[in-house]
């Protein structure tokens, strides 16, 4: 599937590191990090792994966590513009009925769910009352929220409260 985003977004063939991603994302632990150095497109194959997903089980409900709510907002924009413009995903574009936004939208043929079948959240966000079967958490750390020990501390009290979103 990534190798036809790739090429839906004029991108050369994926890379043997891009491929053991994508495996480990399918295949690896439940709980589990990509750690790669920058640049390798780890945001746009989870992005591509998000949509996959969704292709597969349109009733999945992903909940996408990132440092800042606008780098979360940008993950699932790209998202919806993958499902938007890939002929493949047509029949996953929102209906008029459901939600329809970059801050969560449903894919057609998701049923009646008070969770969007995508929703994106900064980490600082109002976490509690969300649910997922899968949450995403994109670069969640960085520079500003993690300089000193103290804020390091509150980023894994947010990040403990993942537990209480995830579906069991």
């Amino acid at each position: 599937f990534v190798y036809l985003v790739w090429k839906h977004l004029n991108l050369p063939d994926p890379t043997p590191l891009q491929y053991s991603i994508c495996d480990y994302l399918q295949n690896g632990p439940k709980r589990s990090i990509v750690m790669a150095f920058r640049g390798c497109g780890k945001s746009w194959i989870t992005s591509a792994y998000v949509v996959w997903e969704l292709l597969l089980d349109p009733s999945k409900n992903i909940l996408v966590v990132s440092a800042s709510k606008n780098r979360a907002d940008d993950f699932s924009t790209f998202v919806l513009r993958l499902i938007q413009e890939m002929p493949v995903l047509q029949h996953l574009k929102p209906n008029e009925n459901q939600r329809f936004s970059k801050l969560s939208f449903d894919v057609g043929p998701a049923g009646a769910s008070h969770a969007p079948s995508v929703k994106s959240l900064g980490i600082t966000s109002q976490l509690t009352g969300s649910r997922a079967d899968i949450i995403i958490c994109d670069d969640i750390e960085v520079a500003n929220n993690a300089a000193t020990q103290g804020m390091r501390d509150k980023l894994s009290e947010q990040v403990k409260e993942t537990d209480a979103i995830i579906k069991p």
